[in-house]
């Protein structure tokens, strides 16, 4: 009897020493679920040149960290740190435990040394492919500005500046596939500094027909590798010494068609009112160094 009695006291003990140690152990899946949910990662989307670097990192954890690239001809990475290589689009996996973080990463042409490189001849040869026409144009000035707003901006370089000193072509480049393309050009009167609606992605350029009071309006996109006609407006007199008004509107002057003057007051309000002034920088080493490098 005396036995059971101190096989019982011995067993209470190891009973309350059990539990006594159990509440001071933490909750090990709840630290687990607490940490997963600090764990972040520095960047979830990121744009790249071709050769650039840039490091990831994740905090909120002490734990290893693995890294892992789903496209590695586009980007590779280590210990965090991704190497863009050829334009396209890859994630980048940090797994840390269970849990994974993504970055996607898009790669895009070197367009710095692309159009440094087009900067620096005396004279370029471009093939217009609306008219089929060849034109030898020298970069006698010039201004980046990413149009179509991918990341990657187009150069436009002003040349064929008229009598005036103002009025002059404007010839539009884009970088795809790390190659330069020509775009397309327009031709300003009147404005030596480029328009552009940041609204539309557009260009916004002006122009008037002689003799006939006539004014047209036109907003400008960069599509791929082209430059394409968004928008179009036009008012002038029927002809020569009439004084019947037309007004015209579409995405451009082929394509427009007779509206009311209501209607192309509108629309001129819409599309052409409001615009951002960017100014050309003459093309010469120091401008080119200050902005490609």
């Amino acid at each position: 009897m005396k036995k059971m009695k101190k096989l019982f006291c011995w067993l209470s003990l190891v009973l309350v020493m059990a539990v006594g140690v159990s509440a001071l152990v933490p909750d090990i899946s709840s630290m687990s679920s607490v940490d997963a949910a600090t764990i972040k990662i520095s960047k979830t989307a990121l744009t790249l040149t071709r050769a650039q670097k840039y490091t990831l990192k994740v905090t909120g954890t002490k734990s290893k960290v693995t890294w892992k690239s789903s496209n590695k001809k586009v980007a590779t990475v280590s210990s965090g740190t991704v190497k863009a290589r050829t334009e396209g689009s890859a994630t980048i996996t940090a797994t840390v435990g269970k849990k994974k973080l993504t970055c996607k990463v898009t790669v895009k042409g070197n367009y710095k040394t692309l159009y440094k490189a087009l900067l620096e001849k005396s004279s370029i040869t471009v093939n217009d492919k609306k008219s089929n026409g060849y034109f030898i144009i020298q970069p006698k000035s010039f201004l980046l500005l990413d149009i179509d707003k991918n990341g990657v901006p187009e150069l436009i370089i002003k040349d064929m500046v008229a009598s005036d000193g103002i009025a002059s072509g404007r010839f539009v480049f884009t970088v795809k596939g790390n190659k330069t393309y020509f775009c397309g050009y327009y031709y300003q009167k009147a404005e030596a500094d480029l328009w552009y609606s940041s609204k539309y992605k557009a260009i916004n350029c002006y122009w008037w027909v002689n003799g006939v009071g006539g004014m047209g309006y036109e907003l400008l996109r960069v599509s791929g590798t082209n430059l394409t006609n968004y928008r179009y407006i036009y008012s002038g007199a029927e002809s020569y010494g009439s004084s019947k008004m037309i007004y015209k509107y579409g995405t451009s002057g082929k394509t427009a068609k007779n509206v009311s003057k209501s209607t192309h007051n509108a629309k001129y309000k819409q599309y052409f009112k409001t615009y951002t002034k960017y100014k050309f920088i003459n093309n010469t080493a120091t401008n080119r160094k200050k902005k490609l490098g």
